[in-house]
């Protein structure tokens, strides 16, 4: 059962096992192997009813999937994911929004797993986000926030983090032998207004579009390789 009225409090849920671990690393090796090619297997993952099932806990039942994004930090990757937030609307205003991050490899502090800030998807930052293409803090920003209250989960594959639109998070280098790979899956209630959503289409993965937001056949995926 999903604790809803903890993703209330700290804007990030940890911890959630969604697939089999097999499964997860099928995906992953899928995404590895054969990148955008393997779009339509994203597309059917996001409607399976594990993900569905714990995002409505805190979207309601209505559900579309606005974008998604795959992450995969290669062996000895330096690169690293500077704090930002994931939209410039604050709270509560986002709170029709949610990313999943699902492990399709192990991900852990040494791998480069996402580091998130709980509680402040609340807060208001000075020098904080302006629009949608100056999301990552500003050096005053970061400064107002205590970082060293950060957490790192480890995930083990299928395993998947619940975080609001507006909770800071970041991640390091992968100093593993092993890729580090993630899908971040955007939900939207089907209900959010488009100018919050920051997008007029959706991709309907439960229930009905209840609201201006128009339904398309698929969703947008970004591909980053960090090497």
């Amino acid at each position: 059962m999903i604790d809803a009225q903890r993703y209330e409090a700290d804007g990030v849920l940890p911890g959630l096992s969604l697939l089999p671990a097999e499964q997860a690393l099928r995906i992953g090796r899928h995404c590895l192997r054969r990148g955008e090619r393997a779009e339509p297997l994203l597309h059917a993952l996001a409607a399976q009813p594990a993900l569905v099932a714990v995002v409505s806990a805190i979207l309601g039942a209505d559900l579309m999937v606005r974008n998604a994004d795959v992450f995969i930090k290669l062996p000895g990757c330096e690169g690293r994911i500077d704090w930002h937030l994931d939209t410039a609307i604050p709270w509560p205003d986002c709170s029709g929004m949610v990313n999943l991050w699902l492990a399709l490899s192990p991900s852990a502090p040494a791998s480069g797993g996402v580091s998130y800030l709980p509680g402040h998807h609340r807060a208001s930052l000075p020098d904080g986000p302006r629009d949608g293409e100056s999301l990552t803090l500003t050096r005053r920003a970061r400064a107002s926030l205590p970082l060293q209250q950060a957490i790192c989960p480890t995930l083990a594959p299928g395993e998947a983090t619940l975080h609001a639109f507006s909770t800071p998070h970041a991640s390091g280098g992968n100093t593993t032998e092993t890729a580090r790979i993630g899908l971040v899956l955007r939900y939207i209630a089907a209900g959010l207004a488009p100018e919050t959503a920051e997008c007029g289409q959706g991709f309907l993965v439960h229930g009905h579009a209840t609201g201006a937001i128009q339904q398309r056949t698929d969703f947008p995926i970004g591909w980053h390789r960090m090497r």
